[in-house]
């Protein structure tokens, strides 16, 4: 008797694990109740998206440049009332527009320094946004083998479970066979993103000295950017640290997948 309700209380528990995805239970802060699976699926989706946002700052460059020079005709005003709204917005003072604007160009001015301000922002840490997404490619290289396991192991549990449904040991069934061609389709957009990632710090080398330039034809220093010169730099030296994380990585890669 005591047996079987030992027996009883491990099943319940698998049914459980599968009830929640085998992973934090929904409500848990932080936790990320999504399947292996679903987490190999949705991987390449959101390596897309992180590098979309990554670069949105060096695509939008030209066109910040462009409403900067056009900005100030277009409002009416001189390029030195134009630049103290520019300091002004980056330290973070309230709008003020100049006696002489009237309230439709005010409105304009008001919502293109707000976005100025946040475009400044993500330019300066494009340099960090590209190490880190240099990093996180490389992780997700070494962990994808390690996620088709977890397939498996879930599966596994589905399947030997007497209280899951005949549909959901047929999904485990399912998902358990293509997950080796959802870690090839996720290897690739890996490889693909460190290739994209590779180009990135010369291109934000580029949009930097573009902007740093921009501000300096209105005759602001470095100083109301925060020290351009310096995220240039870092800029730079991004290529290379990039190359060593991608290399380690690939090693890591091979290792692991020599252990599986």
């Amino acid at each position: 008797m005591r047996r079987a309700l030992m027996l009883l209380g491990v099943l319940l528990s698998s049914a459980a694990l599968v009830a929640c995805g085998g992973s934090a239970k929904k409500g848990d802060k932080g936790g990320d109740d999504r399947t292996a699976f679903d987490k190999l699926q949705a991987l390449p989706g959101e390596l897309d998206a992180e590098l979309a946002s990554v670069t949105k700052p060096i695509d939008d460059t030209d066109m910040i440049i462009e409403q900067l020079a056009s900005l100030p005709e277009k409002a009416k005003l001189s390029k030195e009332d134009f630049s103290k709204l520019i300091v002004d917005t980056f330290q973070g003072k309230p709008f003020q527009a100049p006696a002489n604007v009237d309230a439709t160009a005010a409105a304009e001015l008001e919502g293109f320094l707000k976005n100025l301000a946040g475009f400044k922002d993500s330019l300066m840490g494009t340099p960090d946004a590209v190490a880190a997404l240099s990093v996180k490619a490389a992780e997700t290289l070494v962990n994808l083998p390690l996620l088709t396991t977890q397939v498996a192991t879930e599966a596994a549990v589905v399947k030997a479970n007497p209280f899951a449904s005949k549909e959901d040991k047929a999904k485990a069934v399912q998902q358990e066979a293509q997950a080796k061609d959802a870690e090839t389709q996720a290897n690739a957009k890996v490889s693909e993103i460190q290739t994209k990632v590779g180009g990135l710090p010369a291109r934000t080398t580029a949009a930097l000295g573009k902007f740093s330039a921009a501000m300096g034809s209105l005759g602001l220093a470095d100083a109301a950017m925060g020290a351009v010169t310096d995220k240039v730099d870092e800029a730079k030296g991004a290529g290379e640290d990039m190359k060593k994380t991608a290399e380690d990585s690939a090693g890591k890669s091979v290792d692991t997948a020599t252990q599986q």
